[in-house]
């Protein structure tokens, strides 16, 4: 038989004694191999014994099955038991016969489409690969509304065909098929817009949604619900980005984007009491966003052409909270030489915007809740009241309703304040307004310093999503103005950042610190200092790069063979060698994938 035609099909070789023969296989079915009549290779065991056994081929696997009553049988030297999958190579002992089993080329396994559960698991699994090991991939939504169940399998099996055996596909909903590309940055328009093109013919209307990790988001909801945000702003038949999704903000002179559902619908919430004069109470923890809130409700209100006045009751002494706010009249108690309008009267007209409002006195909540029922004040010292035409805005972070039920606050006072509500949810629940603002203030920053643009590298942008940012926006802008200043380069890189970012969540990722470093320890009297220790992550590290370096060098930079070598996967040792530098490592020139 021709060499050409046997690699083209498996195949196996029989050695008896001292010659061999070859047997060609079916490309499916079952081949009966043994002692007994008919079987496709036969012959007779001098012992006598009986050995039975069956090849069964399919397009995925070929697998070896002993019958009842036969002789041990080796495959690779190992006894079998039960069925036995082959790979093209094994050799087989059947008694007196050795065979070895050639493969030919096999059809892979036609796609398994993922069904929700499984999709989020692995959509997980990509998500902690990033934070561990920096390996960036990219998620895709295609939005099949309008069609139905038959143009929903068809784009699923064309989906199937044009993306590659390592990317994943499956279904989020019975109209929703999701593709995630792992180790795939920004050159991932090109397989997205292959995989859109194979679905036009089946689902004319499909619109596709993408976003990347880590430039968009660390979080699994979150890349799954802003591939989903920039699928409904794509166009019928096209592709948008999560950027294209992104609402633009306009608060006075104020400019902010942004993508987040619930964020968005905050802002449309504002818009709507804005047209109105109730109080409007703003919960939300320090940093969060409730002075923007604030300007927002008198910048979109008909009182914008008048003044918002704001005051940090927090911030004032108590002895001077009630004369600040409400004015007071000349002699009204020593150094008061002169009368002075209160922040009230100064904001009539306009908005009066009271932060942290739970730190009030008691005699102040009193005096300002008689301005909230009769729209008057009175001045300190003073016996006339005055009108005051004001919208008040009042923000804190207390739940001021088990303040009052604790009486720390006058719960009529509360019920006024609150006639309206609006919740500012903190940033560690926005992860897609983070990535945003995150960019957003460090080009901010980097314009008002007069310095060229910053990018933030990935594994920059890993340490911010593992922040909890008890701070929120506020300590994110803060960060951004640091890093826009101190920064070198026009890359902000891990090293970057400040020890203190996600150093709980991911104390693996911080710098070693150095020797010199260590706090000194007197030797005189007291117990001795206790034994110094390296970040355990550190160690493991660097046993890794020594360990893979040491692989690569020893087969001469196959890394197929290295990874097998110390039992590494072949996937999560490619990323460690970028990430550890390694890639002309062995003497064999690294190889880039095509993505």
């Amino acid at each position: 038989m021709p060499t050409s035609s046997l690699s083209d099909s498996p195949h196996l070789v029989v050695f008896r004694q001292a010659s061999s023969s070859v047997v060609q296989l079916p490309s499916s079915g079952e081949v009966e191999l043994g002692t007994e009549e008919g079987a496709c290779v036969r012959w007779q065991q001098e012992d006598g014994g009986v050995v039975r056994a069956v090849l069964r081929i399919t397009d995925e696997s070929v697998s070896l099955r002993l019958a009842q009553g036969s002789i041990r049988i080796l495959v690779n030297g190992v006894p079998a038991a039960g069925v036995e999958y082959l790979s093209s190579g094994d050799v087989i002992t059947l008694g007196a016969i050795t065979i070895g089993f050639r493969g030919g080329p096999r059809r892979l396994p036609a796609r398994a489409l993922l069904e929700p559960g499984h999709l989020r698991q692995r959509l997980l699994e990509e998500t902690e690969r990033f934070l561990r090991y920096e390996s960036p991939f990219a998620v895709m939504v295609l939005a099949l509304e309008g069609q139905g169940p038959a143009e929903h399998a068809l784009a699923a099996e064309a989906i199937g065909r044009a993306v590659r055996r390592v990317d994943v596909v499956g279904f989020n909903g019975a109209s929703e098929l999701v593709v995630i590309f792992p180790e795939t940055t920004e050159s991932v328009e090109v397989p997205a817009r292959r995989v859109i093109q194979a679905v036009l013919p089946a689902a004319p209307g499909v619109k596709a949604g993408l976003v990347l990790c880590p430039s968009d988001a660390c979080n699994a909801d979150a890349l799954l619900g802003g591939a989903r945000l920039a699928a409904r702003s794509a166009p019928a038949g096209g592709l948008a980005r999560l950027g294209d999704a992104a609402r633009l903000i306009v608060v006075g002179a104020l400019e902010a984007r942004v993508v987040d559902p619930i964020t968005a619908g905050l802002f449309d919430l504002i818009r709507q009491l804005a047209a109105s004069d109730l109080p409007v109470l703003v919960h939300g923890e320090t940093g969060a966003g409730k002075e923007v809130v604030a300007h927002a409700l008198h910048a979109w209100s008909p009182r914008a052409e008048h003044r918002l006045v704001a005051m940090n009751c927090a911030a004032i002494p108590e002895n001077l909270l009630e004369s600040e706010l409400f004015g007071y009249e000349r002699g009204a108690f020593s150094g008061a030489v002169g009368a002075k309008p209160g922040l009230l009267e100064t904001a009539s007209g306009g908005t009066l915007f009271l932060d942290e409002v739970g730190d009030l006195s008691a005699p102040a909540q009193a005096k300002l809740l008689r301005v909230l029922e009769t729209r008057r004040a009175t001045r300190l010292g003073g016996t006339r009241d005055r009108a005051v035409d004001v919208r008040l805005v009042a923000a804190t972070n207390r739940n001021l309703e088990q303040e009052a039920v604790a009486n720390r606050f006058r719960m009529d006072l509360y019920f006024r304040l609150s006639a309206a509500t609006v919740v500012v949810p903190p940033l560690r629940d926005r992860p897609l307004d983070m990535s945003l603002l995150a960019h957003a203030f460090l080009d901010s920053a980097c314009r008002k310093l007069d310095k060229q643009p910053k990018s933030l590298s990935s594994s920059a942008m890993r340490r911010l999503a593992l922040h909890n940012w008890p701070g929120n926006v506020r300590e994110l802008k803060n960060l951004m103005d640091y890093l826009a200043a101190s920064a070198p380069g026009s890359e902000i890189v891990a090293a970057n950042l400040p020890e203190r970012i996600a150093a709980q969540a991911a104390p693996w990722m911080l710098a070693e610190r150095r020797r010199g470093d260590e706090p000194a320890v007197s030797g005189s009297g007291g117990a001795a200092p206790p034994r110094q220790f390296r970040n355990i992550y550190e160690e493991i590290e660097e046993l890794e790069r020594t360990r893979i370096r040491e692989a690569l060098e020893e087969v001469q930079g196959v890394r197929v063979k290295a990874a097998q070598l110390i039992g590494m996967p072949l996937r999560t040792m490619l990323t460690k060698i970028k990430q550890f530098g390694l890639e002309e490592a062995g003497g064999t020139p690294a190889r880039k994938a095509k993505r």
